[in-house]
């Protein structure tokens, strides 16, 4: 038996403290498996070399209109603002989380838990008084 499968049943029963840790390294062992997969000619502190990897990945399948939906998303967070922080933070975790996604039905869960914490960084955010009278742009979820 490997660790992880020892870990699984232990995360649903286990106390808080120990449920954060064993996500904590379910979550840096997942990195470490995706790092290892990576391309050999990538390099992964690259963003232009992370684009273009991804986008090869991409481009030629149904799976572009997403990326594109995706990249046009991100153009629309304001990086400047708390709001956009706390956004970038939001998309950042869900993208981790998201490729660890084994089965669809795991995948369905997320988006439905993404989006209600997506709302909740919104509301957090608009009950904060405005910094500036500038608005910010509409995001398409």
């Amino acid at each position: 038996m490997q660790l992880l499968d020892v870990l699984a049943p232990m995360r649903s029963s286990a106390e808080e403290a120990l449920a954060t840790q064993i996500e904590v390294f379910e979550d840096s062992h997942h990195g470490d498996q995706a790092q290892l997969e990576m391309p050999g000619d990538v390099d992964i502190s690259s963003h232009s070399d992370l684009f273009t990897a991804v986008f090869a990945r991409v481009c030629s399948t149904p799976n572009s209109l997403s990326f594109l939906n995706i990249l046009q998303n991100l153009l629309l967070i304001d990086p400047t603002t708390d709001l956009g922080t706390a956004l970038w933070t939001t998309v950042a975790e869900l993208c981790r989380k998201a490729v660890q996604v084994e089965e669809a039905q795991e995948a369905d869960k997320l988006k439905t838990s993404s989006i209600e914490r997506i709302r909740l960084v919104l509301r957090e955010q608009e009950s904060k008084p405005p910094p500036s009278s500038a608005a910010a742009p509409p995001l398409l979820l």
